[in-house]
């Protein structure tokens, strides 16, 4: 009995520990990247709160009117990785969750299959200081992807 016990905690440890340092990865958002196009800019900033919580915000304007902004979380939670943005203005305020479907090195894809829009958001790093944050889904029956080519601020 005491043998199953201690596999079962060492068991319980292996899966955290390798979850924590799967998470360990989402430390290179950390910073502020920025997209300019003519009067439109968008900034999305990262900082890490501790070993198992970045916080984030994005905002997107034009000609200095902020059309929208939001609050952004990356957590782990027991063994999930989540993305969780909360749009000012949408979905009365509630954040929405997006489970980490697949990561690799350079590419993390989170997916809501049940959100309205996006299903899916992802990140493509280029280099240390370019990446690509993908939303794409279904929207009004139609397949809809929009891309924000960042660089490091």
């Amino acid at each position: 009995m005491k043998y199953f016990a201690f596999l079962s905690l060492v068991v319980l440890f292996s899966c955290t520990n390798a979850k924590q340092k799967e998470f360990e990865q989402f430390s290179r958002l950390k910073g502020t990247w920025e997209m300019k196009k003519g009067s439109t800019e968008f900034i999305e900033s990262w900082k890490s709160v501790n070993d198992t919580l970045l916080e984030g915000t994005s905002k997107m304007t034009m000609d200095g009117k902020t059309l929208f902004s939001e609050d952004l979380q990356l957590v782990l939670t027991n063994d999930s990785i989540y993305y969780i943005p909360t749009v000012s203005f949408e979905n009365e305020q509630e954040e929405v969750r997006f489970a980490l479907k697949s990561a690799t090195k350079d590419k993390w894809v989170f997916a809501n299959k049940t959100h309205d829009f996006p299903q899916e958001i992802i990140y493509v790093f280029k280099d240390k200081d370019s990446l690509i944050a993908t939303v794409q889904g279904m929207e009004n029956g139609r397949s809809q992807k929009i891309d924000f080519r960042l660089k490091r601020k």
